[in-house]
C-alpha cells in the first residue's frame, strides 16, 4: 500500500457554513443602515439548502451579535434600529 504522507484534506464546507458565508458577504457590503436579510425560505431556495439549515445559520449569527431578529419582520444587520 502506498504511503499517503501527512497531507490532510480539508473537509467540504457544511451547508450551514455556506449560508453563513453568504450572509456574512451581505453584511460586508455597503448599506444605508437598514439591511434586511433574505428570509429563511429565500435563502434556502437560493442556496439549495433546507429551511432548518438556513434558520440554524441565521440563529447562530444572531447569537454572535451580527444579526437581530425582529418578530414578524425578519433578520436585520445588528446595530440597525427600526
Amino acid at each position: 500500500m502506498p504511503h499517503l504522507g501527512t497531507q490532510q484534506r480539508t473537509p467540504p464546507p457544511t451547508k450551514e457554513s455556506l449560508v453563513r458565508s453568504y450572509v456574512l458577504s451581505l453584511l460586508s457590503e455597503p448599506h444605508d443602515g437598514s439591511l434586511r436579510m433574505p428570509s429563511e425560505r429565500t435563502l434556502a431556495a437560493q442556496l439549495q439548502v433546507s429551511r432548518p439549515t438556513a434558520r440554524a445559520a441565521l440563529q447562530a449569527l444572531t447569537t454572535e451579535g451580527r444579526l437581530v431578529l425582529t418578530p414578524s419582520l425578519g433578520y436585520f444587520a445588528a446595530g440597525v434600529t427600526k
